[in-house]
């Protein structure tokens, strides 16, 4: 298999990634040590490795593309206006609404009923209006759509044997905002999640039943490690129906521990794929909440894994 000799050889082979074909760009069963590694194939790779080698497709709810028409109009309108087209008022199941529809998806966009773009447009507002301490100001005042690109050298042992990896890590943050000198900038960073929680208790679990505090440690490594000073990251929850409530979630150092304890043992995973284990190595796939935190959830590592790969230390690079 395939290794990079060095953090700035990962970090290289992502050159050509950008904001257009971000999305086509991630982690490939085929070659874990050398495909780009997101948050989100981290999390997958630690609670269900099986599934995630075999390339079990992942599922796009209509939930999630509702997120993603948000976060295009907020915080990427030229990506908005490539991708998406309002239509008229028609009903989609009879002409000349059903006609309408298709002559946008003949253009490689997908059609937006208007209740839909009203739903948007609601949520733009409530965020505009209601989220306090300037934090949608300051979101909106960022660098939008801002990439990361960064490497994670983790040295380990296999049977004793010392060994080091590289692997390339990238992240998509709706928005930076930096501040300070021109040496070494101060930045908060935000991302926006459109969600349908009723309280703040569905929006503490959608917190960290997907890994959202994993995100803030990875991103804010990365952006530390590229010369920046982290001083904030807000998680901006906004409901996708009336009243549009507007919910700011931040971790702390607790947290962020346990964040660390399931990224350390998603890349117990990846090595261990990266060494010739099969998804029958992981079978069967026990998950564990955590007894003293009951957000924490892993998936227990196998015992013939933690008695030969043991991981020494893990630092990024940007």
């Amino acid at each position: 298999m395939k290794l990079f000799g060095s953090a700035q050889e990962a970090i290289d082979s992502m050159a050509h990634i950008n904001l257009d074909n971000y999305f086509d760009n991630g982690a490939n069963p085929d070659e874990p040590a050398t495909t780009p590694w997101s948050k989100s194939a981290l999390f997958k790779v630690s609670e269900d490795p099986a599934s995630w080698m075999a390339k079990v497709p992942f599922i796009v709810t209509e939930k999630m593309k509702f997120g993603s028409l948000v976060d295009d109009y907020l915080f990427w309108p030229s990506q908005f206006k490539a991708k998406y087209e309002e239509t008229s008022a028609c009903p989609w199941n009879k002409n000349p609404g059903k006609a309408e529809a298709m002559k946008i998806r003949s253009r490689n966009k997908t059609p937006v009923k208007p209740k839909d773009m009203d739903r948007v447009r609601a949520i733009e507002e409530g965020f505009k209006s209601r989220v306090k301490s300037n934090h949608s100001q300051k979101m909106l005042d960022g660098e939008y759509q801002y990439l990361t690109k960064g490497a994670v050298e983790i040295n380990y042992t296999l049977d004793g044997l010392p060994k080091t990896v590289f692997l390339p890590i990238k992240g998509l943050l709706d928005s930076a905002l930096f501040t300070g000198g021109k040496e070494q900038d101060d930045v908060e960073l935000f991302d926006m999640k459109i969600t349908s929680a009723k309280d703040i208790a569905d929006v503490w679990s959608i917190y960290t039943g997907l890994g959202y505090h994993w995100q803030e440690v990875i991103y804010s490594e990365l952006m530390t490690k590229a010369g920046y000073n982290v001083k904030d990251f807000h998680f901006v929850f906004s409901q996708s129906e009336p009243p549009h409530q507007i919910w700011i979630v931040k971790s702390d150092e607790n947290l962020r521990a346990v964040a660390k304890t399931g990224i350390s043992r998603a890349f117990m995973h990846v090595l261990a794929i990266i060494e010739g284990w099969t998804p029958e190595d992981f079978t069967p796939a026990v998950l564990t909440f955590g007894k003293q935190n009951p957000w924490e959830r892993f998936m227990e590592l196998p015992e013939e894994l933690l008695k030969r790969i043991k991981i020494q230390d893990v630092e990024f690079h940007a």
